[in-house]
C-alpha cells in the first residue's frame, strides 16, 4: 500500500508536478521573502526611486510577485495522508492515483486552500497600491503652496509656468489636502504605461 499527502490542488496539478513546484518554493521562497522584507524595510526609511523602481519590478502585478504568491501558496499547501489506488495498463505497468472519494477531512484542506488563494490575491492588490503610493513619494514635484497645487516635475505644465513661487519638493513631503494639477493629471493619464501614470498621483 503506498501513501501520499492529498490535497485539492495536489490533485489538480498532479502529484508530479505539485512536488516539483514545492522542492523548487522550499529553496526560493525564504531567500525571495527576506528580499522583499528587506525592500519594505528600506521603502520606510528611505525614498529613493531605485527602491522604487526594484518594488516595481518585485512586487504588485509583475510577474515575479505572482510567481512568489504561487509558490508560496504551494509552501503552505498542506495535505492529508491517504492509500493511493493501484493502476495496472495492459504492459502490466504499476501507476498509483488518488482515491475517486474525498478522503475525511477534505472540507477542512479545501478550506485552507481557498483561504490561501484570497490571501495570495490581497498581498498581490495591496502591494500594488503600496508600490503606486511608495512611487509618488519618491517622485519630485513643483508645489504652489498658495494654490494649494502640486505640478510635474518632468513636463512643460502651462498651469505651472504662470505661477509666480514654486517649491520643488518630493511626494511624501507635499501637504495631503494639497491636489494635483488638472493640466497635470491630464498629462499623465496619457502616459504609456500604468505604473507611469499611477506614479504621479497620490494613494490613501
Amino acid at each position: 500500500m503506498v501513501i501520499d499527502s492529498y490535497s485539492p490542488l495536489k490533485k489538480i496539478v498532479g502529484r508530479q508536478t505539485y512536488d516539483e513546484i514545492k522542492k523548487y518554493a522550499r529553496k526560493i521562497i525564504p531567500i525571495a521573502t527576506c528580499i522583499l522584507v528587506v525592500l519594505w524595510v528600506l521603502s520606510l526609511i528611505f525614498h529613493l526611486g531605485f527602491i522604487s523602481s526594484l518594488l516595481n519590478l518585485t512586487t504588485g502585478t509583475s510577474l515575479i510577485f505572482i510567481a512568489y504568491v504561487i509558490g508560496l501558496i504551494f509552501l503552505l499547501d498542506k495535505g492529508i495522508d491517504v492509500a493511493l489506488d493501484e493502476n495496472t495498463n495492459i504492459n502490466s505497468v504499476r501507476s498509483y492515483s488518488f482515491p475517486k472519494e474525498a478522503p475525511k477531512g477534505f472540507k477542512k484542506i479545501l478550506a485552507l486552500e481557498i483561504c490561501l488563494f484570497v490571501l495570495g490575491i490581497s498581498a498581490i492588490v495591496f502591494s500594488n497600491i503600496y508600490r503606486k503610493q511608495y512611487a509618488f513619494e519618491c517622485n519630485t514635484f513643483l508645489v504652489d503652496n498658495e494654490a494649494e497645487i502640486y505640478h510635474l516635475d518632468c513636463n512643460d505644465c502651462e498651469l505651472a509656468s504662470e505661477a509666480s513661487d514654486l517649491e520643488k519638493m518630493k511626494g511624501y513631503q507635499i501637504n495631503k489636502s494639497y491636489t494635483f494639477c488638472s493640466w497635470c493629471e491630464d498629462w499623465a493619464e496619457d502616459a504609456e504605461s500604468d505604473y507611469e501614470s499611477n506614479k504621479y498621483f497620490r494613494r490613501y
